[in-house]
């Protein structure tokens, strides 16, 4: 049996992922892919349910892209990286998996695109499907 993404509620303390190397930083201009995005200088992200699309520059966090633009991911700790709430699934385009994502959710959550958001830079376009919030 497969365990769903919600399923997760393991705390990582900001020093290992510090020591893992998994902070939060811009992307490497020279990894940013730049034949997705419009020629505006930014990429384009289109958030499910929501029915939002929103432009930001290339290497943005989806978390932070989502909360600038009022969309929100269920996070306890801001988009630092330690809650591991911010569950999403990139539907189209791709995010780099990052080491805590591969501590977060099975290879067939992986491979369908279930990423956190506050580590997945977007440096291409993308559809992202965020779930509900739970109350």
């Amino acid at each position: 049996m497969t365990a769903e993404p919600d399923d997760f509620d393991e705390r990582v303390h900001p020093d290992e992922l510090r020591r893992e190397g998994l902070l939060v930083r811009p992307a490497d201009p020279g990894q940013v892919d730049h034949a997705d995005h419009d020629g505006t200088g930014r990429v384009r992200l289109r958030f499910s349910p929501a029915e939002r699309d929103v432009k930001v520059p290339p290497g943005v966090s989806v978390f932070d892209a989502a909360s600038w633009n009022g969309i929100a991911i269920d996070s306890t700790c801001g988009g630092h990286g330690t809650c591991k709430k911010c569950k999403v699934q990139i539907v189209e385009g791709s995010v780099a998996v990052s080491r805590l994502d591969v501590r977060s959710f099975s290879a067939d959550q992986l491979a369908a695109g279930w990423r956190l958001a506050c580590l997945a830079q977007a440096t291409s376009d993308l559809a992202v499907t965020v779930p509900p919030l739970l109350t």
